[in-house]
């Protein structure tokens, strides 16, 4: 049971960073089934303790992608 507690705690203090603006790389677009854009994006999500880091390439909503420069998705 103490181990099981301590693992606990650790995983509250070093869970991940998950809100917030995170900087990502945009590697490209694809339109979803609804007709929606999606952006296939690397990003990095860091621990609450600041001690790891998890590397993340996932779909993404357009609405959820703030882009550089004013660009977006093809029209």
């Amino acid at each position: 049971m103490a181990d099981h507690d301590a693992v606990a705690g650790q995983v509250r203090a070093g869970g991940l960073e998950i809100t917030g603006r995170i900087p990502g790389r945009l590697h490209a677009w694809a339109r979803a089934a609804d007709g929606t854009w999606l952006g296939l994006v690397e990003f990095e999500l860091r621990t609450g303790n600041g001690r790891s880091r998890l590397p993340v390439t996932q779909w993404c909503p357009a609405h959820a992608l703030i882009m550089r420069g004013g660009c977006g998705p093809p029209d």
